[in-house]
């Protein structure tokens, strides 16, 4: 219904209501809200009725919300009110629109159980308010329109009468089309079309008109009970189909529309060709059959079949079964390529197959007699036989290709069918063999592979002018054939030739894949005569690659030179033993740059030197060394060794009078290193470490240290990271602070010997700034100006050591603290110094249990504290001697307990002063 007509036609219908529910009273008035227009009504039922006014107060209709009417009468009932939902949603043919609304009094109560009725475009319907007064009706639509509303209220003998209006529409549904069809097809196949007319819920709607255009040509359907449509074609043509499919709507339903699009191509063909697994004899027929069937299994007669046979063409048809047959007759042996091929049609697509077939020839073979493998320099026989495969018939006077690694000989079979020839070997390695014979028209070609081994010479004799064969002493080679020609784990012999007794190399020798086709071999001098590799001071002298192992024995390397290596660069597992070094110069490893693994066993190795560290060697992989003499090699770092990765040096190795700018006089270690039974003997630094520098982690046990010296921190060792030394030896060496060990890390030195040895300024044994646990070590003799034996500034553990007869110049003849230190259960025995004739503490100490015998001193015979605090506790102080205390003088105060004091003199205080 049109918005602008709806309020009039709502007004006029509540106002025939009004007057045919209205007692007939000439005086009762209509009063509308207070904008109302008054309106004039005559000859209704009879009743004249001159004016309707908005003030009558005995009847009242009042337009709002719900477009309410209320009826007041002359009697006593109370009026009533009732509601209805208004402005209702629309609705679509076959659904539900629920009315519903509440009977209430003048105070708001709602009524039950009174007959409500509904009037709608059916006939009229009364239902019941429930216990709260509430009503509700299921309208259900049948017809496209729009639906007035009324709700009546009758009234009874307690309540006055009421009504109330509202509208909806009925409108068209919804519909949906479907198509479900092949999106693709072939020639041979039916489209078949099918979909359902829905209505919004899925419902199918029967018996309508559905319009299907197949590419412009128009077929008119009708849906069946469930609203399906179904249509089924033969297409004519490839192409495509545009399938469109058209409901126009009636009044209850809305049209709708969907299309597709259908492939139609043509019919895939199968054509089959005849497949030989056996070889056809030459002379026979050939027959050449197949089928062509479509992709549907269907033969198709009376097609043409195009073969191609060794390039010859010819066009066959297919019978009425789809069968093509051609025979071919074969004339020689050959392979035969056949192709089968079918060019389609309008309906059909191109098909094609092919096969292969082999004509048969007289089966040829040859049989090689053994070949053994053979040493360098032989000669080696090839023989064989060409013959019939299965009857051992033999084929004289044929041509054989023998091929050795890509050297081919050409060969003729004698009337045995035999061949054979004879190959001098002159390389090492496998030898790749390869026999051919081609065939002829009888007989089919064969071919044979087969491989020997040529080996290198267990020994191999070497001279730097000769240029022989090698196998012998007095036929030797020249060392780089004898790297091509030795055997694996075989032995190069450098031998002296025309009553020689010297040999020298000047030549570089390097060992990897390019020189030598083997992994393991030794480099042996000829004994009792003097075999040298020398470098002229210009060159490198050996380079080992990774991966091979060499061992050398009885040479002499000199006058090396390089940036690394002086004489030899290690990459791979060298052994040198029995040997000499001398004279060799690099930056990095005087003499060796190792980094790979190195052994050194009884060589003397003298006079090397590098600019920057390794002496002899500089070693990033591992080291292992054993009765070697290492003298008078030098450097910035490492005398001899700097090692920045393993390093065993054991079993009677001598380091002597080598010596270094900086630190390291013998040995730098910046990696893991295990010495052990050496002696180092006369090795010096202008700085650090007389002998041995640890810049890592060090194990040094049962070495002698001798002579050594360190212009500045340890005359024999420093340890500057992690390090244990045990039942050593330390003698005589010299230093500035440190005479035998300096310590600047974390150590532990135990069962020592450490005697005589001396400081220039503090710790005649040791010195230490970092963490140290001196036990059951041996000290005596050291001298510093301050702490005899020992001096410490950071942190010192003393447990079970014998300190006798060391001297400090002015503090501390055992020992001298200035940080955190220990001692207990050790004798101390004829120390002296002029403060502290034993021990001077200048800082934190604890003295537990100890004997402390013959101390002497200007003050503090045993004992000078001037520390912030000293604990004495169970101690023994035995016959020290002091101008003032004895047994200790302290300036400060000391802490002691269970102290004993025996024989002990002073001018003043003979044990404690004051006290």
């Amino acid at each position: 219904m049109n918005n602008n007509i709806k309020p009039l036609f709502l007004f006029t219908t509540i106002m025939i209501l009004f007057i045919v529910f209205s007692p007939v009273n000439a005086t009762d008035n209509i009063t509308a809200s207070e904008n109302t227009e008054v309106v004039s009504l005559s000859n209704t039922s009879d009743t004249h009725i001159n004016q309707i006014t908005t003030t009558n107060k005995n009847i009242e209709k009042t337009l709002k919300e719900n477009q309410q009417e209320t009826i007041q009468n002359t009697d006593n009932k109370k009026n009533t009110h009732l509601t209805v939902n208004e402005a209702m949603d629309s609705i679509s043919i076959g659904e539900i629109e629920v009315i519903t609304g509440i009977l209430t009094d003048t105070d708001n109560k709602g009524l039950s159980n009174k007959t409500i009725t509904i009037k709608t475009d059916k006939s009229d319907v009364n239902v019941t308010t429930n216990k709260d007064g509430m009503y509700s009706y299921n309208y259900i639509s049948s017809n496209v329109t729009t639906v007035i509303v009324t709700v009546l209220f009758e009234g009874d003998t307690t309540y006055n009468p009421t009504q109330n209006e509202t509208w909806f529409d009925v409108e068209p549904m919804i519909t949906t089309l479907t198509i479900d069809t092949e999106q693709t097809i072939t020639l041979a196949e039916n489209i078949t079309i099918k979909g359902q007319l829905l209505n919004k819920n899925g419902i199918g709607i029967a018996n309508q008109l559905i319009t299907l255009n197949l590419n412009n040509n128009i077929i008119q359907l009708k849906t069946n009970t469930t609203g399906s449509y179904n249509y089924s074609t033969i297409p004519t043509k490839v192409g495509l189909i545009t399938v469109k499919v058209q409901f126009n709507g009636i009044k209850q339903y809305l049209d709708s529309y969907e299309e597709t699009i259908i492939d139609v191509s043509k019919v895939n063909t199968i054509l089959s060709i005849s497949k030989y697994r056996n070889p056809i004899t030459a002379g026979n027929n050939l027959t050449i059959n197949g089928t062509l069937t479509d992709e549907y299994g269907a033969i198709i007669p009376n097609a043409t079949i195009q073969l191609v046979i060794k390039n010859n063409t010819i066009n066959i048809k297919t019978n009425n079964n789809g069968v093509y047959v051609y025979n071919y007759i074969t004339t020689k042996s050959d392979k035969i390529s056949i192709s089968a091929k079918y060019m389609g049609n309008n309906k059909y697509t191109q098909s094609e197959n092919t096969t292969e077939v082999d004509i048969e020839q007289k089966i040829s073979y040859i049989e090689l007699n053994g070949i053994f493998n053979q040493e360098i320099y032989n000669n080696l026989e090839i023989q064989g036989r060409l013959l019939n495969l299965y009857t051992s018939e033999v084929l004289p006077n044929q041509t054989i290709n023998l091929t050795i690694n890509n050297k081919t000989y050409t060969l003729t079979t004698n009337n045995r069918g035999v061949f054979n020839t004879t190959v001098y070997l002159t390389e090492i390695g496998t030898y790749y063999v390869q026999v051919t014979y081609s065939g002829n028209i009888t007989y089919t070609g064969y071919r044979t592979n087969t491989t020997f081994i040529s080996s290198g010479l267990v020994d191999v004799y070497v001279n730097s002018n000769a240029r022989g064969n090698g196998k012998t002493r007095t036929n030797p080679t020249n060392i780089t054939n004898a790297l091509k020609i030795v055997t694996n784990n075989g032995i190069i012999h450098l031998v002296t030739i025309n009553n020689k007794t010297t040999d020298t190399y000047t030549t570089p020798i390097t060992i990897n894949s390019k020189t030598t086709p083997i992994k393991v071999l030794q480099i042996v001098g000829d004994p009792g005569m003097n075999i040298i590799f020398n470098g002229l001071y210009k060159n490198q002298i050996l380079s080992i690659a990774q991966g091979y192992n060499l061992k050398i024995s009885n040479i002499l390397f000199k006058q090396g030179n390089a940036t690394s290596g002086g004489a030899i660069i290690n990459k791979g597992n060298l052994t040198l033993t029995n040997s000499t070094i001398k004279e060799n110069t690099a930056r990095y490893g005087g003499a060796i740059l190792n980094e790979g693994n190195l052994t050194l066993h009884n060589n003397t190795i003298i006079n090397n030197n590098a600019l920057n560290s390794g002496g002899v060697i500089n070693s990033k992989g591992y080291i292992n060394l054993k009765y070697n003499n290492f003298t008078n090699n030098s450097a910035a770092f490492g005398g001899a060794i700097y090692s920045s990765g393993n390093a065993s040096i054991t079993n009677n190795n001598y380091f002597i009078s080598n010596h270094v700018t900086k630190n390291g006089g013998a040995i730098y270690n910046f990696g893991v290193m295990n010495i052990q039974n050496n002696n180092f003997t006369q090795n010096t630094a202008n700085q650090w470490s007389g002998a041995v520098h640890n810049a890592r982690n060090i194990t040094v046990t049962s070495n002698k240290f001798a002579l050594n010296t360190a212009g500045q921190l340890g005359g024999a060792m420093f340890n500057n990271a992690n390090g244990t030394i045990t039942s050593n030896t330390f003698e005589s060496n010299r230093g500035k602070y440190g005479g035998a060990i300096y310590n600047g890390g974390v150590v532990l030195i135990q069962k020592n010997t450490i005697r005589y040895n001396n400081a220039s300024q503090t710790g005649g044994a040791v010195a230490n700034k970092g963490i140290v646990t001196l036990k059951s070590n041996k000290m005596t003799g050291n001298k510093a100006v301050y702490g005899g034996a020992i001096f410490s500034n950071n942190t010192v553990a003393v447990d079970s050591d014998i300190i006798t007869y060391c001297v400090a110049s002015k503090s501390g003849g055992a020992i001298y603290n200035i940080g955190n230190f220990t001692v207990k259960n050790s004798n101390f025995t004829g120390n002296k110094a002029n403060m502290g004739g034993t021990i001077f503490n200048a800082k934190n100490m604890n003295i537990t249990s100890n004997n402390i015998v013959s101390g002497n001193a200007s003050l503090g015979g045993g004992l000078y504290n001037d520390g912030i605090t000293c604990n004495v506790v169970g101690n023994k102080f035995i016959k020290n001697h002091a101008n003032y205390g004895g047994a200790a003088f302290t300036k400060k105060a000391i802490i002691e307990s269970k102290n004993t004091y025996t024989n002990n003199t002073a001018i003043k205080g003979p044990n404690v002063y004051p006290k």
